[in-house]
């Protein structure tokens, strides 16, 4: 909705987001399969940088105001980033699951409160549903932490 005030048009919008998130899910597979886990706290704290940014910019039509037509095509960037930094943390998540079948059905199951979650945008407005989402992050961020402290334990052998 906030990119329709940028572009005007639903198949505008639809299309420039759709090509960005494909090319940001291109992008997050190349990054982790180059960096490994090396970037998976980097990957989180990118995703903390944008998504506050998201929070701090208070109106979205000042994108409109930026010289030489920069500004929804910069618009498009700020408002999907975040989806790269979330897929360098799915893709590095992912290949590190010992069960692979149960980590994407989790991830699965994991979109049906998120999408309902963004529903309530409607009535909260879109900045509510950014700190909802920062708060998961930050969430799953302590759940891998303990678990990887649970890992390495298991892997050191004791005495």
């Amino acid at each position: 909705t906030k990119a329709s005030l940028l572009f005007g048009s639903t198949w505008i919008v639809s299309s420039v987001t759709i090509a960005a998130l494909l090319v940001l899910i291109l992008l997050a597979n190349a990054i982790s399969a180059r960096v490994g886990e090396r970037g998976f706290h980097f990957a989180y704290l990118g995703l903390f940088v944008v998504l506050g940014l998201n929070y701090a910019i208070p109106r979205r039509d000042w994108f409109l105001g930026l010289p030489g037509g920069i500004g929804p095509p910069l618009a498009a960037l700020v408002f999907t980033i975040p989806a790269l930094f979330a897929g360098i943390i799915f893709a590095v998540s992912f290949r590190r699951a010992e069960d692979l079948s149960g980590a994407l059905g989790a991830n699965l199951l994991g979109a049906v409160p998120g999408a309902l979650l963004e529903s309530t945008s409607f009535a909260l407005g879109i900045r509510a549903v950014i700190l909802f989402a920062m708060a998961l992050y930050l969430a799953s961020y302590g759940a891998w932490a303990i678990g990887d402290r649970k890992r390495v334990n298991r892997l050191v052998p004791a005495g």
